[in-house]
């Protein structure tokens, strides 16, 4: 399969190598690219010259940024296929890298989110660097946390998984290693890593290495789980944001209450519904349940307003759409999943 030149493949002493090539938009997935890394990751499968899979991002400002969101926006009106096609591959892709049957690893260097965060948490070794910045910010775009999130922020301890998907509150790598997004925590550059990854033998020997690079653990974080967990573990919406809202928070939480409080409250309604209902989901069963909100839920007008503001005029100042306290009924018919979608067909296939 010839090379998408936003997304290059290449193989070396049995190792196929997936390197995001689109760095004007920091690595942001659109549909080509993610059309070839599942048709991809599909051909080297089954190849006994390929044993593992490395995933990372060209250029010095990030891994990924996410998903083209703005081109899944603007194309709504001229080609409203293209939509459900780029949400198609695009978990398709994710969700075949989750059940790879050979090693995967992925360099999380520098920006680390959204789609971008798919491929990371969907790989074995989940490598952190002293630049990375991970994030799910769908809040402020008047989206959620798709591409497998309602299952790995559900995994996560503390109920870190609400106060990312909330706030969409971008974190160190540091701090993704203590909660459990990463497992390793490099003190090495995205270069230096892929040398060391080249030069593993096999998956104890690569261990190995990555244990050697380790940075330090942060000191006293399990305070901060502590207040994590007391803030969002509350049963509802409402007595989140108040806990939220008191004043003798620390600096960290003061900064995931500023970043709320910019965020849609149609997605603070949604995502809350979402890592409920999502507590018990399979890896699997995420991925077609998440196309069937991402594709009804580009059509509200918050998310519309929120790409507008943030990523068209650019001018970070959204009209959000006023919501009561309670989900409404309109919301709750998001996740009506009954009916059957090309993502569960083509899952059911496999």
């Amino acid at each position: 399969m010839p090379n998408n030149e936003e997304v290059l493949f290449s193989e070396s002493n049995r190792i196929g190598f997936i390197q995001l090539n689109r760095t004007k938009a920091i690595n942001s997935l659109n549909l080509g690219m993610v059309q070839s890394i599942y048709k991809k990751l599909l051909h080297w499968k089954d190849s006994p010259q390929v044993q593992a899979i490395v995933v990372y991002g060209e250029g010095e400002r990030g891994f990924c940024a996410g998903g083209d969101v703005k081109t899944v926006c603007l194309q709504l009106q001229e080609s409203p296929s293209y939509a459900h096609e780029f949400f198609y591959y695009e978990y398709l892709a994710d969700n075949l890298l989750f059940h790879y049957p050979k090693p995967t690893i992925c360099i999380g260097h520098g920006i680390v989110m959204g789609g971008g965060m798919g491929l990371f948490m969907a790989c074995d070794y989940r490598i952190t660097t002293p630049c990375t910045k991970i994030a799910m910010p769908e809040s402020l775009i008047g989206f959620f946390p798709d591409v497998g999130a309602s299952y790995f922020l559900n995994q996560l301890k503390n109920h870190w998984g609400y106060l990312l998907g909330l706030t969409g509150l971008t974190i160190t790598g540091d701090e993704a290693y203590e909660i459990g997004l990463s497992n390793h925590n490099s003190k090495f550059t995205k270069a230096e890593l892929l040398a060391l990854i080249s030069s593993s033998n096999d998956p104890q020997q690569l261990e190995q290495n990555l244990t050697s690079s380790a940075r330090p653990k942060l000191q006293n974080f399990s305070d901060m789980n502590q207040v994590v967990d007391d803030i969002f573990s509350r049963p509802s919406l409402e007595e989140i944001k108040r806990s939220l809202h008191q004043e003798n928070h620390s600096l960290f939480i003061k900064r995931a209450r500023e970043s709320f409080d910019i965020g849609s409250p149609t997605s603070h309604q949604v995502i809350f519904q979402q890592l409920r209902e999502a507590k018990n989901w399979t890896r699997l069963e995420s991925s077609w349940k998440e196309w069937r909100l991402a594709t009804e839920m580009i059509h509200l007008d918050d998310f519309k307003e929120g790409i507008r503001a943030q990523l068209i005029d650019k001018d970070r100042n959204p009209t959000w759409s006023n919501l009561s306290k309670e989900i409404t009924d309109d919301l709750k018919s998001l996740f009506d999943f009954t009916k059957k979608n090309p993502v569960q067909d083509q899952l059911q296939k496999q």
